[in-house]
This record gives structure tokens, sequence and C-alpha cells, in this order.
């Protein structure tokens, strides 16, 4: 579940070919997938929301 304090928002995982709709202050979105590699992968903000936009980035770890 993502939420955002601020702006709007979106994550994006490109690696499991998943992302969420845009998101304002606020509001929730739910990103359910089943994975199906063991691994860690990038994700970011998919939604251009100003300064510090090409930071807004992260890593998630899936164990087997």
């Amino acid at each position: 579940i993502f939420s955002s304090t601020d702006g709007t928002h979106g994550v994006r995982i490109p690696d499991l070919g998943v992302s969420t709709k845009a998101f304002s202050a606020g509001e929730e979105q739910v990103l359910e997938f089943t994975a199906t590699n063991a691994g860690t992968f990038n994700y970011f903000c998919n939604v251009p929301c100003g300064s510090g936009h090409r930071e807004m980035r992260g890593q998630l770890v899936i164990e087997e």
C-alpha cells in the first residue's frame, strides 16, 4: 500500500512489469502482484512531481 503526504505520485517497478496509478496527498494506492522471481528490484516515482523527482527511488527485495 502506497500513500502520499504531499503532491501526486506513482510507483513503477519496471523489472516486474507493475505500477500504480497516480495518487494524490491523502490517497492510497494498492499494488498487488505475485512475485515469480527472487531478487532486488528498483522502483521509482512514475509521475513527474517537481523538485526531487529523480531522487524518488528505492529497492524492493524479494526473498525465496
